[in-house]
């Protein structure tokens, strides 16, 4: 765990992680001192054409800051060095020299972490699979979108459930779901639902679920959720098993 305090409303702290391997880094926000208005956290990497990406952010404020702090994980692409930006949530949100912890904790593999970039222009190459009962946890801001492949064996009923994570941007989002690559510019949204579960009847073939806002995301809005999905087959022969 890491301490540290803002001197003044326009101190921004820096932290540098060195990610040994791929995996997810989850970072846990704690404050010693609480304000409405709140602070940020953001974790940014490089891609790879050297371009800054913003990879999860958090805002923490109120008496659920400090009760409980706030906290996202975010897919490490490569062995590479993350930067971590704290800094408060508006100018004069701040008192002078308030305090606050990071602690951050490395798990190795991606099984369970979304990875950038799996919104780029061809979402069926680059969409990270999801398998059913897996949770998956995710982050999604302005420019991003967040693309998930299934695979369904047979026709059967989809559940899809995504829950913010605390800290989060709490306004609504939106899934969606496709039976065609959502890249291409011939595909248009099969379903979709602004809320946090989604049931759908479907017949057996590959969909991409996508998570975004209703109207996408203002510059400053993000959200860190997780996503996990459910399946049940069609009783085909009445004897209960699907």
């Amino acid at each position: 765990t890491m301490s540290a305090s803002i001197s003044d409303g326009n101190d921004v702290d820096w932290f540098t992680y060195d990610a040994p391997e791929s995996g997810s880094l989850n970072i846990q926000f704690d404050v010693g001192t609480v304000e409405q208005n709140g602070w940020n956290a953001v974790l940014l990497d490089l891609d790879s054409e050297g371009n800054t990406r913003t990879l999860a952010r958090l805002w923490c404020g109120g008496t659920e800051c400090e009760s409980n702090g706030a906290e996202f994980t975010a897919g490490i692409e490569q062995v590479s060095l993350v930067y971590l930006a704290v800094l408060n949530a508006y100018a004069d949100g701040l008192s002078l020299d308030a305090n606050y912890q990071v602690t951050p904790t490395f798990s190795a593999g991606t099984e369970n972490v979304e990875q950038e970039d799996n919104g780029a222009e061809f979402v069926a190459g680059n969409s990270r699979t999801i398998s059913f009962n897996e949770t998956i946890a995710g982050n999604v801001s302005n420019g991003d979108n967040d693309f998930f492949k299934v695979q369904l064996p047979t026709a059967g009923t989809l559940g899809v459930q995504v829950s913010p994570v605390a800290g989060s941007y709490v306004g609504a989002l939106r899934i969606s779901l496709y039976d065609c690559d959502p890249g291409s510019s011939a595909c248009t949204v099969s379903a979709y639902i602004d809320d946090s579960d989604l049931s759908l009847s479907l017949q057996a073939g590959t969909y991409y679920v996508g998570v975004d806002a209703p109207e996408g995301f203002l510059y400053w809005e993000y959200s860190s959720y997780s996503i996990e999905v459910t399946f049940e087959e069609i009783d085909t022969d009445g004897d209960g098993i699907g």
